[in-house]
């Protein structure tokens, strides 16, 4: 990087600074593969973030990191996780993402959202939100129907309605009865 020593009386100096030559020109390293994986990550992460935000959701909502770490529910709490891993260059590029939101107050749980967004098919899906007290037991599981046939971005509100334990809620995207991923957020 060159820097130009610019003073407001010498117009030469301004000039130069303005003006902008090829030897100043940076040629792009970047490979073209790079450059569309790059792009897809950025569309897949859009998508995803369209995808999961419930559509009553207010503007000024608070959204928790990402990852399996309960999160408070004292209105609505969301968090989202990502699945389905390849590198490049040691640089993690995802296959997809699964996004949760609980809305309710306290141990009052209206619904339990999960949304997912995918670069590929998930196929026979089914979301689940389980239910733990706070010394990690379970005891109770609510299931969305089987959507059948394959979706790379769809979502189901599960409506819970009901006063739960101190504890947490672990939401699971299954795809032909298996795991894909899971986010758990806190209830007190």
């Amino acid at each position: 990087m060159r820097f130009l020593n610019i003073t407001k009386d010498d117009p030469m100096s301004q000039e130069v600074a303005l003006s902008h030559t090829q030897d100043e020109t940076k040629t792009d390293n970047v490979s073209p593969f790079r450059k569309i994986i790059g792009a897809l990550v950025v569309a897949l992460l859009l998508t995803a973030v369209a995808s999961v935000v419930p559509k009553d959701s207010k503007a000024d909502s608070v959204f928790s990191a990402a990852g399996l770490s309960p999160d408070p529910a004292a209105a609505s709490a969301y968090g989202v996780s990502y699945f389905g891993s390849f590198l490049i260059d040691g640089i993690p590029i995802y296959n997809g993402n699964y996004g949760v939101t609980i809305n309710g107050s306290g141990q009052y749980v209206r619904t339990v959202q999960g949304s997912f967004a995918a670069v590929g098919n998930v196929c026979n899906w089914h979301v689940t939100a389980e239910f733990f007290d706070a010394n990690g037991r379970w005891y109770q599981t609510v299931r969305s129907p089987t959507k059948w046939g394959c979706d790379r971005s769809n979502g189901f509100r599960l409506p819970i309605y009901s006063y739960k334990h101190k504890g947490f809620m672990c939401s699971t995207l299954k795809s032909k009865g298996t795991r894909i991923t899971s986010v758990c957020h806190s209830i007190f």
